[in-house]
């Protein structure tokens, strides 16, 4: 899996993250502390919207709480950073946390007035370096809940992968790795070019959960007309949608039936028709032309269900794209076989073009029709 990552590292690293300011990584200092409260208060409803608030008594308590920060960073235990404009606010937290063994868990946390400006990623991908070149560490690993999109996207384009189903607090989540070993330049190459120009290190690291709202879709491809990608944002209308055009009525093209069925996912494919934003003129979208659905066990099995492709758009090898799209972000995330159940006219599709191997299976049915 480490080869994986570090493949993946490099294609995301080469896109461009310009940044709107001059922006420094801060080892945490005791003087740090008004600076961080004021960012906290600043942004906690904010913050609330897509991670569990960290309540009264934090806040009522802060100054014991940067104390025990700088006690354990002074330790060895953790490394603790804020991003700050020069001379300026403080405005994000990159967090290394519970070292031991050449490896550490990551949190981070940016303003709302810089988030989706691709300052997460940026930050992010700066403390990866630091992780590997300044502490030594040889993996990361972070967690996030499963319907936090946004900060997904980061994790990938910093070159993490999924690597297990976990929870926080109780709730839904997804474990992320970074094999640094992979990521160590070699021979002056730069993994992260163009984004160190943005920042100015101090010795780096963040806090956990997080979001950079805004970030782009991480690995989209644009194959003869369509985009395909992978974790896309996707409303219930637009999968119930197509699946009613694709399928009928059914299961699937209920309302609501994807905002019950995501959160069970290890992730999904989309096509869209025509690659770019929406429309200036008209807000127009891209319409969802194609859609896979993988769910897993958490462990070494995925499956995949719902491919559907568009009446109008079949015959042009979406459907197979999407599976083979599906079967590479399964095993990324360390699955080690891909399940489908198929009608027998889907036998041709399934065992020929996505060359899947025929077995013997059970079906049990538990409701009548």
């Amino acid at each position: 899996m480490g080869g994986s990552s570090g493949r993946r590292m490099r294609h995301y690293a080469r896109v461009p993250v310009p940044l709107p300011m001059a922006l420094q990584l801060q080892l945490l200092r005791a003087d740090h502390g008004p600076g961080v409260l004021e960012f906290e208060l600043a942004n906690r409803a904010y913050f609330a919207a897509s991670i569990s608030d960290r309540g009264d008594d934090y806040f009522e308590h802060f100054g014991d709480r940067h104390s025990q920060m700088l006690a354990e960073q002074e330790a060895g235990y953790g490394a603790y950073f804020v991003l700050v404009e020069a001379e300026g606010p403080v405005v994000g937290r990159f967090n290394l946390f519970g070292v031991s063994g050449g490896t550490a868990e990551i949190g981070y946390r940016v303003a709302q007035r810089v988030a989706g400006r691709g300052v997460a990623t940026t930050a992010l991908r700066e403390l990866c370096r630091l992780a590997a070149s300044e502490r030594g560490l040889h993996s990361l690993t972070a967690r996030v809940a499963h319907d936090n999109i946004a900060s997904q996207r980061v994790l990938a384009k910093a070159g993490f992968v999924v690597a297990r189903a976990t929870d926080i607090g109780g709730l839904p989540a997804l474990g992320f790795r970074l094999d640094l070993a992979s990521q160590v330049p070699r021979d002056g190459d730069d993994p992260w070019p163009s984004d160190r120009a943005h920042l100015a290190a101090d010795h780096g690291a963040a806090d956990h959960g997080a979001a950079d709202h805004g970030a782009a879709d991480h690995g989209a491809t644009q194959i003869d007309g369509a985009l395909y990608q992978w974790r896309r944002p996707v409303t219930d209308e637009e999968v119930a949608g197509l699946h009613h055009a694709a399928f009928g009525d059914g299961t699937g093209s209920e309302a609501g039936w994807w905002g019950r069925q995501r959160h069970l996912s290890l992730g999904w494919v989309t096509a869209v028709g025509v690659p770019g934003r929406a429309s200036p003129v008209t807000g127009a979208v891209p319409p969802l032309i194609g859609f896979a659905n993988v769910a897993w066990d958490g462990y070494r099995h995925a499956f995949l269900l719902d491919v559907a492709v568009a009446p109008g758009s079949r015959r042009r090898g979406i459907a197979t794209r999407m599976v083979q799209r599906a079967a590479q972000e399964a095993r990324a995330a360390g699955c080690e076989w891909l399940h489908v159940d198929f009608e027998d006219h889907l036998a041709p599709f399934y065992l020929g073009s996505c060359a899947m191997t025929p077995t013997k299976a059970g079906l049990l049915r538990l409701q009548a029709h």
